[in-house]
């Protein structure tokens, strides 16, 4: 005999399996070709806490993650690295693939004690929009680190170039959204104006 679950119950037994900020993780590779700065050469992990998209008023598609770091030394200890994207429009089917250019990406470490952003040069990020109305993605963006590191930063301190990849699994949600990209985005590089198509002459 088939039971037939309510629609209702099968979306918070979802929200409870992905979490309800979603899921994700963001690895940052340092690409200096010129030196190992310590600390060793690694892949830097950082599982994302805070996961969520939307379709603006200009039906782009916006991505905003977030990893949040707590330490038992307060401010001094803690820190957040976050990711925002935006893209000229939402898919018109389910998945699509975006190459990522200097617009559509921003990423920052933040802390009290120091600050790194990143601004892509090159790039890809494919997304599918499931039935169940979360976004699921992976992302490689090869970016320009901008520093205001200092020693005390965990992360290298001449990085050069770095490889940002990475998948997420995010909740509709613009106004939470909203919040993490203000926080990744504030004191960056501001996004280049967004190209206006031009028609050729016949």
């Amino acid at each position: 005999m088939l039971i037939r679950l309510p629609r209702a119950f099968l979306f918070a037994t979802l929200l409870l399996f992905t979490g309800c900020a979603g899921r994700g993780t963001i690895h940052l590779v340092s690409l200096n070709m010129t030196e190992v700065d310590p600390p060793e050469a690694k892949a830097w992990q950082f599982p994302s806490q805070e996961n969520y998209w939307w379709i603006d008023a200009n039906g782009e598609l916006n991505v905003s993650i977030l990893h949040g770091h707590s330490s038992v030394l307060g401010k001094f200890g803690s820190f957040d690295v976050g990711l925002s994207l935006v893209f000229d429009e939402a898919p018109a089917g389910r998945a699509k693939n975006y190459k990522v250019g200097p617009r559509e990406a921003r990423a920052s470490y933040t802390s009290a004690m120091a600050n790194m952003r990143f601004v892509p040069y090159a790039g890809i990020v494919s997304v599918v929009i499931g039935k169940d109305n979360i976004l699921r993605g992976s992302f490689r963006l090869w970016s320009t680190a901008l520093s205001e590191v200092n020693i005390l930063s965990i992360l290298p301190q001449r990085p050069g170039n770095v490889l940002l990849f990475g998948t997420f699994e995010a909740i509709r949600d613009e106004a939470r959204g909203q919040r993490i990209r203000s926080k990744v985005e504030t004191g960056a590089p501001p996004r280049p104006a967004k190209k206006t198509p031009t028609t050729q002459p016949k």
